[in-house]
C-alpha cells in the first residue's frame, strides 16, 4: 500500500508550504536543523537557547496543523519555555511542515527529535511537551528505550480512528489501513501502549472542559492504563513504594480542543511543571 498517499488522504487540510508565523518569535534566533527519523525520513526542526541559564531542554511535538512546528512559535508556547529558562526544540513529523513524507510511524519522529535534542543540548535527559497529536504518538514513544524524563501532554487521543470519527472518509481509509496490515493497529492505537510506557519519572495530563473532540473522559481512561505509583503489602515490609510513573490530569475551564494557550492557567501549569520535573544537571 503506498502509505504516503494515504497520509495525503488523511491529513490534507493540515499539510502545505511551511512559512514563519506572522508575529512570532525572532528567526534569526532560531537555527535551522534537519535530522533523519529510523523511518528513513529526513525531518526538520528549530533550536533556540533559552533566554538566561539553561535549565533543561524541552522537545515540542506539533498538533494535526498546517503550522506545523510553528504552532509553538505562534501561539507562545516557545516563549514561554524560553523565558523559563528552557532551551526549546521544535519539529516537524514526517509529512508535515518541512519534513519528508514517509510513513505513519510518527513514534520514531518523537525518538529521533529526542535524541537530537539531547544532542544540540549536550543534555543526557529532554522534557517533552507534546499538544493532540503530538501528545499521542509520545504515549506510543515511551514505551520504548527513550531519554524523556517528564512529559506535558495536552489533550492525547486513545486512536487516530476514534481521533477522525466525524471525518467518515479518514474512517473509511483508516479501516482499510488495518485491514491491509494489521500490525499497524497497535501503532495507530495510543491507548493500548499506555501500560507498556516507561522511563519516564512524570507525566502532566491535560484536557479542555469544552473539548467534544478529546474529552476529559479520555484523560480518565489514560490515567487507568499508565503504570501510576501504588502501595504495595508484603510480609517482609509494612509498606513500599514500588518505582513508577507519577502521572497527574488537569482539567482546563473554558478550553477547546489543542487550545490551552487560550487558558490563563496554562502557561503557568506548563512551566511549572517542568520547573518541578526536569533535572537542572547537563
Amino acid at each position: 500500500m503506498n502509505f504516503i498517499f494515504a497520509k495525503k488522504f488523511l491529513f490534507r487540510p493540515y499539510m502545505s508550504e511551511w512559512t514563519w508565523p506572522n508575529g512570532a518569535e525572532n528567526p534569526s534566533d532560531w537555527e535551522k536543523v534537519t535530522f533523519k527519523s529510523s523511518t528513513g525520513a529526513q525531518l526538520t526542526g528549530l533550536y533556540s537557547g533559552s533566554d538566561g541559564s539553561s535549565s533543561g531542554v524541552i522537545v515540542c511535538g506539533h498538533p494535526m496543523h498546517p503550522l506545523a512546528k510553528g504552532y509553538f512559535l505562534k501561539y507562545g508556547h516557545a516563549t514561554w519555555l524560553k523565558q523559563a529558562g528552557y532551551d526549546v526544540f521544535l519539529f516537524d513529523f514526517n509529512g508535515f511542515g518541512e519534513s519528508e513524507h514517509k510513513n505513519f510511524d510518527f513514534p520514531s519522529d518523537i525518538m529521533a527529535a529526542v535524541m537530537q535534542a539531547s544532542y544540540l543540548s549536550g543534555r543526557e535527559k529532554v522534557g517533552y511537551l507534546g499538544v493532540s497529536f503530538g501528545a499521542s504518538w509520545a504515549i506510543s514513544a515511551m514505551r520504548y528505550d527513550h531519554n524523556i524524563e517528564s512529559a506535558f501532554l495536552e489533550c492525547p487521543f486513545p486512536s487516530l480512528e476514534v481521533f477522525c470519527t466525524n471525518d467518515p472518509k479518514a474512517c473509511y481509509a483508516l479501516k482499510v489501513i488495518r485491514h491491509i496490515k494489521p500490525s499497524s493497529v497497535k501503532l495507530l492505537w495510543p491507548i493500548m501502549n499506555a501500560n507498556e510506557v516507561s522511563g519516564v519519572k512524570r507525566i502532566q495530563l491535560v484536557y479542555g472542559k469544552k473539548d467534544d473532540i478529546t474529552t476529559p473522559e479520555t484523560g480518565k481512561r489514560f490515567m487507568q492504563y499508565f503504570d501510576m505509583e501504588e502501595n504495595y503489602q508484603s510480609q517482609q515490609v509494612d509498606w513500599f513504594s514500588f518505582p513508577t510513573i507519577a502521572v497527574d490530569m488537569n482539567i482546563l475551564p473554558n478550553t477547546f480542543h489543542a487550545k490551552g494557550y487560550s487558558s490563563p492557567s496554562y502557561f503557568n501549569l506548563l512551566t511549572g511543571f517542568f520547573s518541578k520535573s526536569q533535572s537542572k544537571a547537563v
